[in-house]
């Protein structure tokens, strides 16, 4: 019964942000508008964890319980990402979120990556955003 022993310590990381989007002034914070996220970093090398170019899109969904809609982005390297609103096809408005999260100062290169809520006032084109740090990383110990 006498065996090995071995201690593993692990650290999650997180490597995306959850960017949460409400709309002024709309009771339950959603548009009328079709919406889609675009950019050009589609993912994460699985070694390197650094991101790799490629075509992103996704659509925002609605939030269970809450406000407005939210989506989930891969590290970036650019400022390339963006909201299309469109309305039955047509293109009605492109947010630059890119360039809005550059200006807070959000760190895509942080070990652990915050999420970002945006309040969207699109009569003032008006944007406020807010960075959430997160509460990590999860660390546990694993014995064999």
């Amino acid at each position: 019964t006498d065996g090995e022993s071995a201690f593993a310590r692990v650290t999650l990381c997180k490597n995306f942000a959850t960017i949460e989007l409400d709309f002024k002034d709309e009771d339950d914070g959603r548009t009328v508008y079709d919406l889609l996220a675009t950019g050009t970093v589609s993912g994460a090398d699985a070694r390197t964890l650094e991101p790799v170019k490629g075509p992103f899109s996704c659509v925002p969904e609605p939030v269970t319980d809450g406000r407005g809609y939210a989506f989930r982005v891969p590290r970036q390297k650019d400022e390339s990402l963006r909201l299309e609103l469109s309305n039955n096809g047509s293109p009605v408005e492109t947010i630059d979120l890119g360039y809005l999260i550059a200006k807070t100062g959000f760190d895509w290169k942080a070990e652990s990556l915050g999420d970002i809520a945006i309040l969207c006032d699109l009569p003032a084109h008006t944007f406020t955003i807010t960075v959430k740090d997160w509460d990590g990383p999860v660390i546990f110990n694993i014995t064999i």
